[in-house]
């Protein structure tokens, strides 16, 4: 899916940009460093697979799952009074 994506936005450029060229360096490199990230190796050894499953895990009892919930909308709150306070 992800090399896909990388194909479909090089076309649109390529074709929507008819001075864009493969030949200028900067704009190659660009094409292989954003096909060289869509490949990164994201798989999780077994400690993590272990300790986010366990993670959720206790995230869905009742008592943390409230306390969670009573964290998560308090720092929203914050964070938009913030923003509005910012702007």
């Amino acid at each position: 899916m992800s090399f896909a994506l990388v194909a479909l936005h090089t076309f649109v450029v390529v074709h929507h940009d008819p001075t864009y060229s493969l030949r200028i360096p900067r704009n190659l490199y660009l094409l292989i460093v954003s096909h060289m990230v869509t490949f990164v190796d994201t798989s999780l050894t077994d400690w993590q697979g272990i300790s986010t499953l366990s993670f959720l895990m206790a995230l869905s009892l009742r008592f943390i799952r409230k306390l969670s919930y009573e964290f998560f909308l308090r720092s929203h709150q914050a964070l938009a009074f913030l923003i509005g306070y910012v702007l």
